[in-house]
C-alpha cells in the first residue's frame, strides 16, 4: 500500500456522474484546503460511520494500492460484488481510515486535484 495522506481532515464527499466520487481534505494544522482525491469509474464504495458529529472528520491515513488480478477477485468477494473478476482493467483500492469513519473505494483510476471546487 502507498500512503497518500496522513493526519488530515475529511471535510466533504461529493458524488458525481459516471461513477465518480471525490473526497476533499483540509490541513489539520491551519484548516486550509489541502487537496481532493477523485476516484473515477467506481466499482464499489464501502462507507462506515460510527460517529454522530458533522464533518470534518480526522483521518489518520489514506492509502492506495493497485490490485493484482487475484487481489481484485478477492476484493470483489470481500465487498460482496459478485464472484470472479469481471472484465475490468486496472483496479485500485483507496482506503480512508479515521477514528469514526472508514471508507474503501474500488475504482479503475484515481487522481489528485490541488484546487478547491465547491
Amino acid at each position: 500500500m502507498s500512503k497518500l495522506l496522513s493526519n488530515v481532515n475529511l471535510v466533504e464527499i461529493k458524488v458525481g456522474g459516471m461513477n465518480e466520487v471525490s473526497f476533499d481534505f483540509l490541513n489539520t494544522f491551519d484548516g486550509q484546503y489541502l487537496k481532493t482525491i477523485v476516484c473515477k469509474n467506481v466499482v464499489k464504495l464501502r462507507y462506515e460511520n460510527i460517529g454522530k458529529d458533522p464533518f470534518a472528520y480526522f483521518i489518520g491515513e489514506v492509502y492506495s494500492k493497485k490490485l493484482s488480478f487475484e487481489e481484485t477477485d478477492e476484493a470483489f468477494k470481500y465487498f460482496n460484488f459478485g464472484f470472479g473478476n469481471p472484465s475490468y482493467g486496472e483496479v485500485f483500492l483507496v482506503s480512508i481510515e479515521g477514528g469514526e469513519i472508514d471508507i474503501d473505494v474500488l475504482c479503475e483510476s484515481f487522481s489528485f486535484k490541488h484546487n478547491y471546487e465547491p
